[in-house]
């Protein structure tokens, strides 16, 4: 007999230890401001980062989802991260906000 595979428990969003922005958002260059976002991965510091930012690695550098929340984590783990895996020329998708 086949087994049903269990669902992970459920987690509430709001016991995430994040947030996401409280700001409304009228109109913006998603494509400019991503393309500042990428010119600084090279050099990456915790003043480039909110106070409440989140980064969901989907397999890119860790091979599994993780998260990482607020900017000392995040940027712990982008520095050992990019030692070990050398990311370069990072380039946006003409006209999108996509790397």
């Amino acid at each position: 007999m086949d087994r049903i595979p269990q669902r992970a428990p459920a987690f509430p969003i709001a016991d995430l230890p994040g947030s996401l922005p409280q700001v409304n958002i009228l109109e913006v260059d998603h494509a400019a401001l991503a393309s500042a976002a990428v010119k600084r991965l090279g050099s990456l510091n915790a003043d480039h980062l909110a106070d409440d930012a989140i980064w969901r690695d989907t397999f890119a550098f860790t091979g599994t989802l993780r998260t990482f929340y607020g900017p000392k984590c995040i940027l712990a783990a982008w520095t050992e991260l990019a030692k070990i895996h050398r990311p370069a020329n990072f380039a946006l998708i003409p006209n999108t906000s996509m790397i």
